[in-house]
């Protein structure tokens, strides 16, 4: 995904949003058409190193952000919910965004009884990456988050699109308390709750997203309040005798969006220097192109951007079961009071003669742990059909990391399933 910069024609003045890459090449404004080398200056991050992100001309849009995961840990766990609020630089709402986000796989118990967020809750979703993608365009190339624990919620972002094998966004990010303690705002500690209640807000905070956005929204909103009023004012002989003239505001907005994009971070460098996610993705790159060659024109492509370690594995284990010729015919699984709502969901989606009902009802099945292959082999299919390959090999991914594919009587739909899953990591690479 490219990050969008902003670029003023210097012949007509109209200002241009510009995919980040063209920074530095010559082209025609479309407006005047008149050639312009597109050329914008970088500024510095809050971390002390460059942010690499070219700074628009137009002040930040402040957004105040908060994702619920499964878990702490970015390398294995996953987003999902989001729930974002866009504010103006006076602290006025403009605008909300909200989401659940499909993780792929049963949400932990811990995660439930801690968020409220059960399997059946995000089964319809759409996946974490999808979430971010609708967030990021959703908040436009000058956003800025603002959120508690920025350097979680940074790794959270940028894992869920190294996981893909993609580079995240160049966004960019501010831990709220780290800002509030530089004002030497008064509170017993430099916490999300705390510094509410220092604030005189009285505010219920649980573990959802959209609440917990809505209370950094107000936090931000007394921040930027509190940082205009420490900014120099500007002499204007012309504005005097009018406090809130437009000019005068005009300017005000400019200095607060500058002391705003120098307390950000790229979300890169939140992450910091040593993020495993980033790693495993760059090594995948340097695997992929060969000592930063490009592979050769009918070269194979190795298999290695989403094939599991575990695939020859499970593929001799499952040949010895067919060659074997052991037992394969259907058997009535016994089910257990924890397998109802899979079944019940796969057994509607057997009678649904709606596409789009029935692949919701098969994705919550296959979310909730379905021990039957119909699913997964349903909803590969469903997504096959719409070129949604990576989708698809992770449906077949999530059927192997269960032992249903160890039954001697799946054995037939487990070896589609594991050549399903070559043929797509082959359509994934991009080999013959």
């Amino acid at each position: 995904m490219d990050a969008m910069v902003e670029y003023q024609c210097p012949h007509c003045k109209t200002v241009l949003q510009v995919p980040e890459r063209f920074v530095g090449s010559r082209g025609k404004c479309r407006n005047c058409g008149n050639t312009i080398t597109i050329e914008v200056a970088g500024v510095r991050n809050g971390a002390g190193g460059s942010s690499h992100i070219p700074k628009p001309l137009r002040p930040p849009t402040p957004i105040a952000l908060h994702l619920v995961v499964t878990g702490p840990t970015s390398r294995k766990d996953s987003i999902i919910e989001v729930g974002a609020v866009k504010l103006a630089a006076n602290g006025r709402v403009l605008d909300q965004f909200w989401s659940f986000a499909n993780p792929d796989g049963p949400i932990p118990t811990a995660a439930v009884e801690r968020t409220g967020i059960t399997n059946d809750m995000v089964a319809a979703a759409p996946f974490p990456l999808d979430v971010l993608n609708d967030l990021f365009a959703w908040a436009g190339p000058n956003a800025i988050f603002f959120t508690e624990h920025a350097h979680l919620h940074a790794k959270f972002l940028c894992a869920t699109y190294y996981r893909e094998n993609l580079e995240p966004p160049q966004g960019r990010i501010v831990d709220v308390c780290n800002w509030a303690q530089l004002l030497e705002l008064r509170s017993p500690e430099y916490r999300l709750r705390p510094l509410l209640g220092a604030i005189g807000l009285s505010v219920e905070l649980g573990y959802r997203a959209t609440e917990s956005a809505q209370a950094i929204g107000q936090l931000l909103a007394h921040l930027m309040q509190t940082e205009a009023a420490r900014l120099p004012k500007q002499d204007d002989a012309k504005g005097r005798g009018r406090l809130l003239s437009r000019k005068q505001e005009e300017a005000m907005d400019t200095r607060l969006g500058e002391r705003l994009f120098s307390l950000a971070s790229t979300l890169d460098a939140a992450c910091g220097s040593k993020f495993h996610m980033r790693e495993i993705f760059e090594e995948r790159r340097r695997q992929k192109v060969g000592n930063g060659q490009p592979a050769a024109a009918g070269a194979p492509t190795p298999m290695i951007l989403h094939m599991p370690e575990w695939y020859e594995e499970k593929k001799r284990a499952i040949e010895a079961v067919l060659s074997a010729g052991e037992a394969r015919e259907p058997a009535v699984a016994t089910l257990h009071a924890e397998d109802e709502a899979w079944a019940q969901a796969m057994v509607d989606a057997t009678k649904s003669h709606d596409p789009d009902e029935q692949r919701r009802l098969l994705m919550q099945a296959v979310s909730l742990g379905a021990r039957d292959p119909w699913p997964y082999e349903r909803l590969t299919g469903f997504f096959i059909k719409s070129r949604d390959y990576l989708s698809a090999q992770k449906v077949c991914q999530r059927y192997f990391d269960g032992d249903v594919w160890k039954q001697p009587r799946h054995a037939d739909s487990s070896w589609k399933l594991l050549d399903r899953m070559e043929k797509l990591e082959r359509r994934l690479t991009g080999a013959a």
